[in-house]
């Protein structure tokens, strides 16, 4: 089967759509896939929609017996609003052993390296990112975004729980992620508000701060460098916002980075439920992070 793979002109997709299935988290759809294997990061733009040229389940043909193509109708499909029984079909490994089989010794190269968990993640986190900034209008309405570039939610979901893992062992995917976010296109108020819509639903989606959104994600890379190169960090109220975020999921490298740079612990930021960093810490049951602020 992998050999068959790797002997097509599609093998470079069947690959990308492997690494998808192997390392991301419910089921796809296959309009999602599709897009997500035609991205070029390399590219600008990184993806364009005239490259839906052949029918994706040509792809997914090749990996057949890794893969399997379910009716959304039996199965939770991932779509814009949560997860629910919507029309399409979606796409998954075929079984729990297939992903055992895909990591062992017995998988044959480009495979073996193609597969393994960093080379996966900074994958999917350059074709999430590429993808995003290829948005041919990103400031226009969701529902348009959605309806076009059916991958998008997916991309703005998930891409900052790959880069997580992988953010600081691969120099060229950590500039990746800053120039996205530093980009002066919407691309990345997009894909918080598309964040918004599953992650975030209480924070005040005015404030569309990278640094916010990396302090909750957990980037603690990508926030050393934003802190260093964010102008009017605390008269904007933006390291409080992020102070909030983070002690809220937990992360604590992140809170004393930023409490280290001039964050209040008292301050109250990010639109979330009324209460300041030290109090929503402790509703949420971090009590690392309550020391931390307490301290």
């Amino acid at each position: 089967m992998l050999a068959t793979v790797i002997a097509s002109p599609q093998c470079r997709e069947a690959i990308t759509a492997i690494q998808f299935l192997l390392w991301s988290k419910g089921i796809l759809h296959v309009d999602a896939i599709h897009d997500a294997i035609l991205v070029r990061p390399e590219k600008c733009p990184a993806f364009d929609k005239a490259d839906r040229y052949f029918d994706p389940l040509d792809v997914l043909k090749l990996c057949s017996s890794l893969i399997i193509v379910v009716a959304s109708s039996q199965h939770h499909v991932e779509s814009p609003y949560g997860y629910s029984g919507s029309t399409g079909f979606g796409v998954q490994l075929a079984h729990a052993s297939v992903k055992e089989y895909l990591l062992s010794d017995s998988v044959i190269s480009p495979f073996k390296e193609q597969l393994a968990e960093d080379r996966a993640r900074t994958i999917i986190v350059r074709a999430c990112l590429g993808y995003l900034s290829s948005l041919s209008d990103p400031s226009c309405v969701l529902g348009y975004v959605m309806a076009g570039y059916p991958f998008a939610y997916h991309a703005s979901r998930f891409w900052a729980s790959h880069a997580r893992l992988i953010e600081g062992k691969d120099e060229e995917t950590l500039q990746m992620i800053l120039d996205f976010f530093q980009n002066k296109s919407k691309s990345f108020e997009t894909c918080f508000e598309l964040f918004c819509i599953k992650a975030l639903d209480n924070l005040d989606r005015r404030r569309r701060s990278p640094l916010c959104f990396a302090a909750y994600e957990g980037l603690t890379v990508s926030c050393k460098h934003l802190v260093k190169t964010t102008d009017n960090l605390a008269s904007d109220g933006i390291l409080d916002d992020a102070l909030v975020a983070a002690s809220i999921r937990g992360h604590s490298d992140i809170v004393r980075l930023l409490l280290d740079n001039g964050a209040s612990p008292d301050a109250m930021g990010g639109g979330f439920t009324a209460g300041s960093a030290l109090k929503l810490a402790a509703v949420h049951d971090k009590q690392k992070i309550v020391e931390h602020l307490a301290s």
